[in-house]
């Protein structure tokens, strides 16, 4: 089979990025009533805004 790749392009390897997803140890989850309102079912997912970007900062330091 041949490689039509066009070498002269950035995204000429088909991979546009990793992605890095940490292992999550959920331990607890919320009532069904809390989880629709909440949007989840794990109350360590539910993050404002905020508290996301400080997480992301936060362990994009390790690397």
């Amino acid at each position: 089979m041949e490689n039509n790749y066009d070498m002269t392009s950035p995204f000429s390897c088909g991979c546009v990025g990793y992605a890095y997803v940490p292992v999550q140890n959920l331990t607890d989850t919320y009532a069904v009533d809390t989880a629709l309102c909440q949007g989840t079912i794990f109350p360590e997912l539910d993050l404002s805004i905020c508290e996301y970007g400080a997480v992301c900062k936060k362990e994009g330091q390790n690397e």
